[in-house]
């Protein structure tokens, strides 16, 4: 198992080297081309599709990868036809009521079939994660890795030239497709899940509904949070203010890219643990913080380096997200600690719990976006928003993992990693506008050096001793 795990990892890893400038040059290329009202309609595009998968595959994958025995050749029948019944029903549904959403979200007539088109990406994903679902029993995460890269560079290149040919918000949907089906076939054609068996043991579609329905219940919340944007923002501001909400989270994804492929890793990585009945508290909680460290630094960096971007790289038209994008981007020092924790809650059988805090995040978030938008905080009221519902959120997480599962990650450390990277971020302006600079380029490397440098120091100061029992214990989730 350990090997599996070095192996894998050090698979995510290289796979997220490649990806990440990659998904950077393809985020940067299709800003010059596209305005921000089509980034609006994207911001509709992802939790339809979210939607979609819900609805289609109704956890079944990933309670096939949970099992503790392989599943039988019956049960892998029952499930596809399951996929394919509800997918038809997805897709009938959302083109019955396209265009009652398309009126209700603002969108534009040539939107109309945006809808089932969703639909449709919705069932090729559903499809995409059964292939992928043998795999993931095996922690075979260097095949994953090595499809996921052809996928992330198909969708990049496609998404580009569609934005030069269609210079609309449909080379979403024509990048996703291209890219879903490519790694679908990829995937059937590396993997045997049809010969498998199980003589020891029978499961029942009932049986896989049980548990995956609930995980797919979380992602429900995730699908309400994303539409906060449209509805909330789109209602009040309009839809390019939605397309400017959009991109500036696509610019706060941007350092957590090379997350993208945890939650699939731990859960296969834990799942395979739990069997072996491993306790991974100890290590989880220094991966954790670890994390943390580094997800406050690699903000610190893009929020001093939006400015320069934005007027050399993404385009003058997203000026306006710059302040908005300063704020949400902080939210990312919450990431790790947080996927961490929903990853063993989940393993260890607490779905129910974990839904009941993703549920209490989405509330939050929806009751302070709307307090926003009633003092007309516009963008910057948005972004609190958001960032105060996450810390709250994070708050209770915490609290709930300690007694729950014995997980004791802080989170008022996080709390502080985000006051250390706002304090250097204000110091570094304030120093480098005392010093005298020949170019704007040059002022802001200065800033970056001068806040990287502050940064380093005070985690020093006041972080150095977790720092270093972190190290010592965090090998213990690969013994």
């Amino acid at each position: 198992m350990r090997e599996k795990v070095i192996r894998g990892g050090t698979a995510v890893i290289l796979r997220q080297l490649v990806s990440l400038p990659i998904n950077a040059l393809g985020v940067t290329l299709v800003s010059r081309l596209l305005l921000p009202a089509d980034f609006g309609v994207q911001a509709v595009l992802a939790p339809a599709i979210a939607l979609a998968v819900v609805l289609i595959d109704l956890g079944t994958s990933q309670a096939l990868v949970q099992s503790r025995m392989p599943p039988t050749s019956v049960v892998l029948r029952q499930v596809q036809l399951l996929k394919a019944l509800c997918g038809f029903l997805v897709i009938t549904t959302f083109t019955v009521l396209s265009s009652r959403l398309a009126q209700i979200l603002g969108l534009s007539h040539s939107f109309v079939w945006l809808f089932p088109a969703c639909g449709l990406l919705g069932w090729l994903q559903s499809q995409r994660a059964f292939q992928a679902m043998a795999l993931h029993r095996k922690v075979d995460w260097q095949s994953l890795a090595k499809v996921e890269i052809v996928e992330i560079i198909i969708y990049n290149c496609a998404v580009v030239a569609a934005a030069y040919v269609l210079r609309s918000a449909w080379c979403f949907v024509a990048a996703l497709g291209l890219r879903i089906g490519v790694g679908v076939i990829m995937l059937r054609a590396l993997t045997k899940i049809g010969t498998e068996t199980a003589a020891t043991e029978t499961q029942a579609i009932p049986s896989l509904l049980r548990f995956g329905i609930p995980l797919q219940a979380a992602t429900l919340y995730s699908v309400a949070m994303n539409l906060a944007n449209p509805v909330v923002v789109g209602s009040s501001l309009g839809m390019v203010a939605v397309g400017l909400v959009n991109w500036s989270n696509y610019i706060v994804s941007l350092p957590q890219l090379p997350l993208q492929p945890l939650p699939s890793f731990l859960f296969s990585v834990l799942s395979e643990r739990r069997r072996q009945e491993r306790d991974d508290r100890r290590a989880i909680e220094n991966v954790a913080y670890i994390g943390t460290v580094l997800m406050a630094m690699s903000s610190l960096i893009v929020v001093l380096s939006l400015e320069l971007l934005v007027r050399y790289a993404f385009g003058i038209q997203w000026l306006e997200a710059i302040p908005a994008a300063s704020i949400l981007v902080l939210s990312n020092v919450l990431v790790v600690p947080s996927l961490l924790i929903t990853a063993q809650l989940n393993v260890k059988g607490h779905t129910a719990i974990s839904l009941i805090i993703s549920g209490l995040g989405v509330l939050l978030m929806w009751m302070m976006i709307g307090v926003a938008t009633l003092l007309r905080g516009g963008l910057i009221g948005y972004a609190l928003g958001v960032l105060c519902s996450s810390l709250v959120t994070f708050a209770v997480q915490c609290s709930v993992a300690s007694r729950r599962i014995g997980i004791r990650v802080k989170w008022h450390d996080s709390l502080r990693l985000i006051a250390i990277a706002a304090f250097c971020v204000g110091t570094a302006r304030l120093l480098s506008g005392c010093l005298p600079k020949s170019s704007v380029i040059w002022g802001e490397v200065t800033e970056i050096a001068i806040a990287i440098a502050g940064f380093a120091a005070l985690a020093f100061l006041f972080e150095g001793r977790r720092l270093k029992q972190s190290q010592a214990t965090i090998m213990g989730l690969l013994a």
